[in-house]
C-alpha cells in the first residue's frame, strides 16, 4: 500500500469510488417505484436494511493499493455485466422481492451476530466492501477476537427458493478447497476501523434461509 498519498491522489480515489458505487446503487438498489411493488411487510424492512448496509460498508477509497484503479475498472465492468440480469429481475414483482430479500437477510444476520451475539460474545460482523461483494462473492465479514489471536471468515448469504442455489455455492467452495484455495478479502477493515489490510486463506461460509422463514420473521417484527 502507498504510505503517504497526496491530497490529489486521495481526491481521485474518492471520486472513482463514488462513481462506481453510485452506478452500482443505480443498477442494483430498488427505486421508490420498484420498492412500492414489494409486499407491505417488506418495504420498511428493505429501506432500513439498505440504509444500514450503505452506512456500514467498507470504504474502498481509504485503501492505498497501487492497483486501486485496476480494481475500480474491474468492478465497473462487472457491474455493467450484471445490469442485464438485474433489469430482468426488476421486470417482475417476484424478482423485485428476491432483490429485497437478499438485502434484508444480509442485515438480519449481522444483527443476530452483533446484537444477540449469535456466534459468541467476541464475534462481530460488518458488510464487505463493494469489491469483495461483487468480485469475490463476500456479503459479510466475520471477525473473532480474543486475547491471543484474531480470526476471520467470509459469509455469503442466500434466500433459498429450492436447493439449487445453495448447493451450487457449497459446490464452488468445495471445489476451491480441493484445489487448496480458500477465500480472499482484498479490502478488509476491522470492525473498530483500526486495521486495514488484505486477507488471504479466509474460510468461506454460506448461510441460507427458506423464503417462508424470512416471511415469518418479518411478520413477527
Amino acid at each position: 500500500m502507498n504510505q503517504n498519498p497526496t491530497k490529489s491522489q486521495v481526491k481521485n480515489r474518492v471520486e472513482m469510488y463514488e462513481t462506481v458505487l453510485n452506478k452500482e446503487q443505480e443498477i442494483v438498489e430498488l427505486d421508490a417505484n420498484e420498492a412500492a411493488r414489494l409486499p407491505a411487510m417488506y418495504q420498511d424492512a428493505y429501506y432500513k436494511a439498505n440504509r444500514l448496509r450503505r452506512s456500514k460498508r467498507v470504504d474502498m477509497s481509504k485503501f492505498g493499493y497501487s492497483d486501486y484503479e485496476d480494481d475500480m475498472s474491474m468492478l465497473a465492468a462487472k457491474i455493467r455485466a450484471i445490469k442485464v440480469n438485474v433489469a430482468e429481475l426488476k421486470k417482475s414483482d417476484k424478482g423485485v422481492k428476491q432483490l429485497a430479500e437478499g438485502v434484508i437477510l444480509e442485515v438480519m444476520i449481522q444483527d443476530l451476530i452483533n446484537g444477540l451475539k449469535l456466534l459468541s460474545n467476541n464475534t462481530r460482523s460488518r458488510p464487505a466492501s463493494l469489491f469483495d461483494d461483487v468480485i469475490n462473492g463476500v456479503d459479510i465479514l466475520l471477525e473473532h477476537r480474543n486475547d491471543d489471536y484474531t480470526a476471520h471468515a467470509s459469509v455469503s448469504v442466500d434466500v433459498t427458493y429450492g436447493a439449487t442455489s445453495f448447493e451450487h455455492k457449497l459446490a464452488l467452495i468445495k471445489r476451491e478447497v480441493e484445489f487448496g484455495r480458500l477465500g480472499e478479502v482484498k479490502y478488509y477493515e476491522s470492525v473498530d476501523g483500526n486495521t486495514k489490510s488484505r486477507l488471504n486463506a479466509v474460510p468461506k461460509l454460506v448461510v441460507g434461509i427458506p423464503e417462508s422463514c424470512l416471511v415469518c420473521i418479518l411478520k413477527t417484527g
